[in-house]
């Protein structure tokens, strides 16, 4: 089962919440994932996941943007991640 791990970066000013988002995610184990919110979406910390081995989705959320953060190939991770987005582009 799946373990969803919240972060709250959005009184955050930069760089913050980039380092403490990376922080948070080096942090997950198998089977967790990140559930983000952020004042803007953090077009810069795609990349720097992608090279961690993270896979994310990202969600405009109204007032805040929403970021999914797990594990590539973490199938458990992931599919509880898509239940809270809606599955698109997991």
């Amino acid at each position: 089962m799946a373990e969803k791990l919240s972060l709250d970066v959005q009184e955050l000013f930069c760089p913050e919440p980039v380092e403490v988002i990376l922080q948070a995610v080096d942090a997950l184990t198998q089977g967790q994932y990140l559930e983000v919110l952020h004042h803007r979406e953090p077009v810069m910390l795609f990349p720097l996941l992608q090279e961690r081995g993270f896979a994310c989705h990202c969600l405009d959320a109204g007032p805040c943007y929403k970021l999914w953060v797990w594990r590539s190939g973490d199938e458990a991770a992931a599919k509880a991640a898509a239940a809270e987005f809606g599955g698109q582009g997991a």
